[in-house]
């Protein structure tokens, strides 16, 4: 690169060649000062001619407020129209000579203008009133009221304002004159310093052609080593390195890059990125285009995966990192390439890691917590006191190894982009009680009180109820283990403005300073003599900034030392949607074109004691369905705005009316695809004409279905010990029957019809998943289905599946009340 530089002399001229043309630039530079300063002259003398008609405007304004009060007290004492003429000239000029003051005082000036309008106004208003008492004949009181002093305290106060505006504008004039006379000053200086920078500029060109000379050598010297260096890095560096032009054509490629690949630098310049690595397309185009980059994403770089291609055809993945590069010939690229194929090794064993830790750890822990909390229940009766106090020892640290697990697992997830959030509308008040209630537990044993303080109306958000759960879990929690006992936790809300803010605070020693910065971040815990002997894992408040994030929010604290700290969730708020309401569930509508035939279906219903309303189209039956819950439905197919058939696909997707009860009455006999998959249950399909015993019949399958003693909830399991917690924990819930893997289970499914199914994933012979499609009621109903399992299952990943819950995070107790629930419910809908 030095060899490429023009001789000694061509680089004495240049400089020489410099020197001349800034002269150029600094005569101009005199010019404009010079114009500037003419300029400065101008807008003086604008000042001025402002100034003297902002101080006539102001006595003009003043002389017309006296004029008036001359002509009133001419007209007060004479009670001659003929005085009034100057205070009815002054009342039509005064707003025309108020609104041209305004437009001439300064801005700085507005406060007084205010001031100003509002004397001469209440001036005015104290004229009017005399002269109308004076018009009235109430001459006495008029005169008393200017002896009050009113009017001549009113003008006394405009005389004092309009001697400040006055004031301040001579004292703005002599400023703007002050001003002036510095820049003059600063002018004559500045134009002889140019000039005399001009006679060293000359100097100090001839001075830098010498040293131009001198250094010339070194610096060529060292570009040469630079770029010795440049090039050791580029062809040593581990990664590969290629640099391609704004089109995508390889230029240059390092020795790394040629062990990569297999090709030789050579083979591959001037050819096409593509024939070495394979990226996402984002379309058609150029070659930034092509891969979603700009000139601005590159400047920051950026990071793609993509596939690597070897000579020998063989592909592995890589992370290409890409960057600017601008040279003389526009803008180039720089791609850093690495083979991750180790890392993907890793990624893949890590996986496999935390799928085993979920399914060996979760499965006995659950086993071992659930009988831990059994025997502290009492279930096999009553308890020494020292088994007593050993067991709720091990229960204990059995629940703190189970918060690890599942905080370990959380972090995954939210790592990986994993974590799915069910959203719903919540009443963040419930959520928090909920959290409370299930820490009350924990809480007593550090002897805290938890005191909320909630407003009486709900605050509802949206978000995933469980996870909210664990954020407020987790504050919660932690304000209770850093509290002195006796000390209550405080949890309070503030609605502010879209944001609901829920507070905790503890009365502990506060969060330190040193650590404060760090306090969200992973396995983050402060000094451990000033925590309770139950710690934390140092990943709740990590993974509850995640969960806060992801629902629009933000988690954020405030500590003082030995003051205790408060920790903030804010989450958008969400206005509650005024409730459906719900009116004649033990009606039935029915949906008939013929009014003939519809009255006689109205009749036939109401024979049997049941009440109906009649409607004849598609769009006022979704209409009243949309407005009111119905016992079920009678529903002809052809009608004039439709086929019934789209409507019975519409309430299908439908949450109120999924489950709706259909009786189709028509001429048209079904056929096999038109109820294929259907969700709305189709309890019959009565041909025309009309029988009554048909529709007795649909009737009472709709009303009075047959009657269990009890629930039956088939429990599918691999492990026996959970089979039998699990069986404990429900209790007299209903009849339990179980089964150890899927061949059991569908010998049992084959014999008899549950009303609810606990079902686990990993079993010996399969996934319990193959079970979903023979979960049906006698009628194709679907039976409710409760996921038990410690493999995580995606939220949403099966729409037959009402409930997922995973061991170690969900309480025996829990899984109770929802199967007591859930089989409740089943049981209402058939009684």
């Amino acid at each position: 690169m030095a060899d490429t530089f023009p001789a000694v002399q061509s680089r004495a001229v240049r400089v020489a060649l410099a020197a001349a043309l800034a002269v150029v630039p600094i005569l101009l530079l005199a010019g404009y000062i010079l114009m500037q300063a003419f300029g400065r002259e101008d807008a003086m003398r604008d000042a001025l001619n402002q100034s003297f008609l902002t101080r006539t405007q102001t006595q003009k304004v003043l002389s017309l407020l006296q004029d008036a009060e001359t002509g009133q007290r001419g007209y007060m004492i004479t009670g001659d129209d003929a005085f009034l003429g100057p205070y009815l000239v002054a009342t039509n000029e005064i707003p025309d000579a108020m609104s041209e003051l305004e437009s001439l005082v300064d801005p700085a000036q507005a406060g007084r203008m205010r001031q100003l309008r509002r004397v001469a106004d209440g001036k005015m208003a104290e004229l009017k009133l005399t002269i109308s008492m004076r018009r009235d004949g109430r001459t006495d009181e008029g005169l008393a009221r200017i002896r009050s002093g009113v009017g001549r305290r009113l003008m006394d106060e405009a005389r004092t304002t309009i001697a400040a505006i006055e004031g301040h504008q001579v004292a703005l004039l002599e400023h703007r004159l002050d001003e002036a006379k510095r820049a003059r000053r600063g002018t004559e200086l500045l134009t002889g310093g140019l000039f005399i920078f001009l006679a060293l500029l000359i100097l100090g060109a001839g001075v830098s052609i010498l040293r131009t000379l001198r250094e010339r050598e070194a610096i060529s010297l060292r570009l040469q080593e630079a770029a010795a260096r440049h090039q050791a890095v580029f062809d040593s560096a581990v990664d590969s390195i290629i640099t391609l032009n704004p089109s995508g054509s390889i230029e240059t490629i390092n020795r790394a890059g040629e062990r990569t690949f297999g090709r030789k630098a050579a083979e591959l310049e001037r050819r096409d990125l593509g024939v070495v690595i394979e990226l996402p397309s984002k379309g058609e185009g150029a070659f930034l285009k092509r891969i979603g980059l700009t000139g601005e994403t590159l400047r920051d770089g950026v990071v793609i995966e993509g596939t690597g291609r070897r000579a020998d055809g063989t592909t592995f993945p890589v992370d290409v990192a890409f960057g600017s590069m601008r040279l003389s010939r526009g803008l180039h690229v720089v791609a850093v390439v690495r083979d991750i194929s180790e890392r993907k090794r890793i990624e893949q064993l890590k996986d496999e890691f935390i799928s085993t830790v979920s399914h060996e750890l979760r499965t006995p822990l659950t086993s071992i917590a659930g009988s831990l909390g059994l025997l502290k229940g009492g279930v096999a009766g009553p308890l020494e006191e020292r088994a007593d106090r050993l067991i709720t020892i091990a229960h204990k640290n059995c629940e703190r190894l189970v918060r690890l697990i599942n905080d370990i697992l959380d972090i995954q997830k939210i790592e990986s982009g994993k974590m799915r959030f069910a959203e719903a509308e919540l009443d963040l008040i419930q959520v928090v009680h909920q959290a409370v209630e299930g820490l009350r537990g924990y809480t007593g044993r550090l002897g805290i009180e938890v005191m909320v303080a909630a407003p009486e109306a709900p605050l509802m958000v949206r978000g995933d109820a469980d996870r909210l759960t664990q954020v407020a879990s987790n504050l919660i929690a932690n304000a209770a283990r850093f509290s002195p006992a006796g000390k209550p936790v405080e949890v309070s809300f503030v609605l502010d403005g879209d944001t609901i803010r829920t507070s905790v605070r503890d009365h502990g020693p506060g969060v330190p300073e040193v650590f404060r910065s760090r306090i969200f971040s992973k396995f983050a815990q402060a000094d451990g003599s000033s925590t309770r002997e139950d710690g934390g894992t140092g990943l709740g408040l990590a993974i509850s900034k995640e969960i806060t994030d992801r629902h629009g929010g933000k988690l954020w604290f405030e500590s003082e030392t030995d003051k205790g700290a408060v920790f903030h969730m804010d989450l958008p708020v969400l206005t509650p949607r005024a409730p459906r309401a719900i009116e004649g569930a033990s009606t039935f509508l029915i949906c008939e074109s013929d009014p003939q035939a519809g009255a006689l279906l109205q009749a036939l219903l109401e024979a049997e004691g049941v009440r109906t309303e009649l409607v004849t189209d598609l769009t006022t039956a979704e209409t009243v369905l949309s407005e009111r819950a119905y016992a079920g439905l009678f529903l002809d197919l052809n009608l004039p705005d439709g086929h019934g058939l789209d409507l019975l696909k519409r309430l299908r997707l439908q949450g109120d009316n999924r489950a709706l009860p259909v009786v189709v009455v028509s001429l048209e006999a079904p056929s096999p695809d038109d109820l294929k998959g259907a969700a709305v249950e189709i309890v019959d399909w009565i041909a025309k004409p009309l029988d009554s015993t048909r529709i007795r019949s649909a009737i009472e399958t709709v009303i009075q279905r047959s009657r269990h003693d009890g629930p039956l909830i088939l429990h599918v399991d691999d492990d026996p010990d959970v089979l039998h917690l699990v069986g404990e924990a429900l209790g007299d819930a209903g009849e339990v029957i179980r089964a150890q893997s899927v061949i059991e289970a569908r010998a049992i499914l084959a014999a008899r019809r549950p009303d609810l199914v606990i079902l686990d994933l990993g079993l010996p012979d399969g996934s319990g998943l193959e079970l979903l499609p023979l979960l049906k009621g006698a009628n194709g109903e679907a039976i409710p289905v409760i996921v038990f399992s410690a493999q995580e299952l995606e939220d949403g990943a099966f729409e037959s599946v009402d409930e997922v819950l995973t061991k170690s995070r969900t309480t025996l107790d829990h899984l109770a009340a929802l199967a007591r629930k859930l089989s409740a419910e089943r049981g209402e809908e058939n009684p």
